[in-house]
């Protein structure tokens, strides 16, 4: 019989499923909400202190406005378009439910189509709610409409190409936060490949062309370099986001079926590959593995064992890869100049940047992941007690942290070796390590707190990216750029670990900037005790484990 028209039934039971969530509705209200109270803040940050508004001064509002919403806006469609997508093909691969709806008489391009769709149209349904925001601005009479216009269709081609990636990765990749590290590593190379490469080999900063490629250099060039750009570059980015997401979407109609009959022969792995396996055997037969296993059997089980697959391990050691690669060119200029450089600041800065954007989503998978096979139930049935298990669950993801900030301590130790200021690679290590504290503790809070892994790894990757991306932005539109501004926004791991590292060759702000270093270590430590606390308190009633309980009885005693 001849086939409907239209995304076929796979889209119409997901696009039915999604649309009875209040999540949905939610996300698009507190996005205009927060777009509205940014507006808000902006206006009474510029105009609260002047009697009379001019032209020139109502302008400036709205490009401020401009900056913020368009960079919100990018960042939030990089990071959460992903993560509607990501578990698109590998969830139902591993539920079983793909393997039947592969016997079905739907074929694959239904199948990938349906599910895209579906995942797409609240991402692009965000991202339209900032236009009608932004056309507001045109008003104050600092925004071109064209401008406007133009980063509407930047930020839905990122939508596409960055969801349509998601779900190629997800064909392939066995686990939800596994297919997030994939996607956003290659963001991570996308993005900062060519500021890399530009301060490597001195280019010169003049447009010629390959800035076009990078979305936020072209949503804010109407003001960066007026008359260097029109329409025409925001349409031709978007024609090229289109094809290469019809490429993919190729690709995932082509490989979805032998992909999945592989995965369902494979048999697991019994043994446990790189430095887990290494430590396991190294510790074996031992007298400190045997001690360790009967003190904290959770700690021992967390510490030899190696979280994720072949995948995720992949995605890991293409990150240390280019990471060491990075560092020692920046050690190495830093040698021959013998003074801190802007290209060792922004490797150190895109270090620590990417490192914790990868440790926010494997922060949420050391108990979410067990929570949603079943395997945690085990584990509540044993006597241990809950603060052995959030304590072990903790220093699982912690460790991680510890070879995160190697590589960032050793480029800042080297700029600090020609002037002996050491406590400025002090105070990246500790910041490193702070960071990651947090991140840990709020990747756990959340796992704890919402059952879902899907929507548990999102809000942490959210979390992280209003404070590492949203901040800035927050600091520097309401905020005069001058130095108080610049050494408030340390909270962000970018702008922490880059400015700490560039001031560390004599500049004049180095105490300053040592001094706030300081402030926010003790902050987030703060924030991670605290979140790790309220972790504890309601562990065991969002898992449902019941209390150990004392019964007393209320009889009378019998009389002797």
């Amino acid at each position: 019989m001849p086939r409907p028209w239209g995304l076929g039934p796979v889209f119409a039971y997901e696009w039915l499923t999604s649309s009875r969530r209040w999540q949905m509705y939610a996300s698009r209200s507190l996005v205009v909400a927060l777009l509205l109270s940014a507006l808000l803040f902006v206006w009474l940050s510029q105009v609260i202190d002047r009697p009379e508004i001019t032209i020139h001064q109502l302008a400036e509002v709205g490009e401020r406005f401009f900056y913020g919403v368009v960079g919100m806006q990018l960042t939030l469609v990089l990071l959460a378009a992903p993560a509607y997508t990501a578990g698109a093909v590998c969830m139902d691969r591993a539920r079983g439910s793909l393997t039947h709806l592969l016997v079905t008489d739907l074929s694959s391009a239904e199948i990938v189509l349906g599910k895209l769709a579906a995942r797409l149209i609240p991402v692009v349904g965000v991202v339209a709610c900032g236009l009608p925001v932004l056309a507001f601005t045109i008003f104050f009479g600092g925004v071109d409409p064209e401008a406007v216009l133009g980063a509407f269709l930047i930020a839905l081609g990122v939508a596409l190409l960055s969801s349509t990636l998601a779900l190629t990765f997800s064909i392939w990749a066995g686990k939800t936060h596994e297919v997030l590290l994939g996607v956003y590593l290659v963001q991570a190379v996308w993005l900062l490949a060519l500021p890399l490469w530009r301060e490597l080999t001195r280019w010169p900063s003049g447009f010629d062309g390959w800035e076009l490629t990078n979305p936020y250099w072209l949503s804010f060039a109407p003001y960066l370099q007026p008359g260097a750009t029109d329409l025409t570059e925001p349409l031709v980015f978007f024609a090229v986001c289109l094809a290469l997401s019809f490429a993919l979407i190729v690709l995932s109609v082509a490989e979805i079926r032998r992909v999945t009959l592989r995965h369902g022969h494979e048999a697991p792995r019994s043994a446990i590959p790189g430095p887990a396996g290494f430590w396991r055997k190294l510790t074996r037969d031992t007298r400190l593995s045997d001690a360790w296993l009967d003190n904290d059997p959770v700690l021992w089980l967390e510490w030899n064992r190696a979280h994720g697959s072949r995948w995720g391990r992949r995605i890991w050691a293409i990150y240390a890869v280019l990471a060491v690669i990075f560092s020692f060119i920046a050690m190495w200029q830093l040698v021959e100049s013998h003074r801190p450089d802007e290209f060792p600041s922004l490797v150190n800065a895109t270090l620590a940047a990417i490192g914790l954007l990868l440790l926010s989503v494997h922060a949420v998978t050391a108990l979410a992941d067990e929570r949603v096979r079943g395997s945690l139930d085990v584990l509540l049935t044993t006597p241990l007690s809950t603060a052995a298990i959030v304590r072990a669950k903790w220093w699982g993801t912690y460790r991680l942290v510890f070879s995160l900030a190697l590589l960032p301590t050793l480029v800042a130790a080297v700029a600090a070796f020609e002037r002996g200021q050491w406590l400025g690679a002090v105070a990246v290590a500790g910041l490193m390590l702070a960071y990651g504290a947090a991140i840990t503790s709020l990747g756990l809070a959340l796992a704890t707190w919402e059952p879902r892994l899907g929507r548990a790894v999102a809000y942490s990757v959210a979390a992280y990216a209003l404070v590492s991306v949203g901040w800035v932005f927050a600091v520097f539109v309401l905020l005069r750029k001058d130095d108080f501004s610049v050494f408030l926004a340390e909270a962000s791991p970018f702008v922490g670990i880059g400015v700490l590292t560039g001031t560390m060759g004599g500049d004049s702000h180095f105490l300053e900037a040592l001094l706030w270093a300081f402030v926010w270590i003790a902050f987030y430590l703060f924030a991670a005790r605290m979140l790790y606390r309220a972790t504890l308190r309601t562990f065991d009633r969002c898992v449902g484990r019941m209390a150990r309980v004392v019964y007393v009885s209320s009889l009378p005693a019998r009389s002797e």
